[in-house]
């Protein structure tokens, strides 16, 4: 069986000579649970197998994305890049992190991507776009976005 080529959880608290259970608490910032002993373990466990948590799987497991859509109809346009930098800080602000689209004023570009950001479940939708209406974005009714 061949081992994936990103390290895992298990690989950590493999490495680490330790569970789950406390890689875990280590990674969600319970540090003052751990030994300063298996603090050390960890950390160089982590080092050693370039460990990086999985977002997509912290997203699924708390049912938050953290993400926010921002479709844009030009990103070439002095006020879109204005409109982007604003939302941009803010979303950091707040932290969130937007996922920006670019449309290039095509209207098929613009429903693609709402489906495409409807998928990454994302928290909010902000559109700057050059043929959708308020009445055709039908996702910003829905209770799960908080803006649109």
């Amino acid at each position: 069986m061949a081992k994936s080529a990103r390290p895992t959880i298990s690989d950590v608290a493999k490495a680490a000579k330790t569970g789950k259970t406390s890689i875990s608490r280590y990674l969600n910032g319970e540090k003052h649970l751990l030994s300063d002993a298996l603090l050390a373990r960890i950390e160089a466990a982590i080092a050693e197998l370039d460990y990086r948590p999985s977002l997509m799987a912290r997203s699924l497991k708390r049912g938050r994305t953290r993400l926010i859509g921002l479709i844009i109809a030009d990103i070439t346009n002095p006020y879109s890049v204005n409109v982007l930098s604003g939302i941009e800080a803010a979303c950091r602000e707040k932290g969130f992190t937007p996922l920006v689209c670019n449309t290039n004023n095509e209207v098929d570009q613009e429903l693609h991507y709402l489906d495409l950001l409807r998928s990454y479940q994302v928290e909010g939708i902000v559109v700057n776009a050059v043929g959708m209406r308020e009445e055709g974005c039908n996702v910003c009714s829905s209770p799960r976005y908080r803006w649109c």
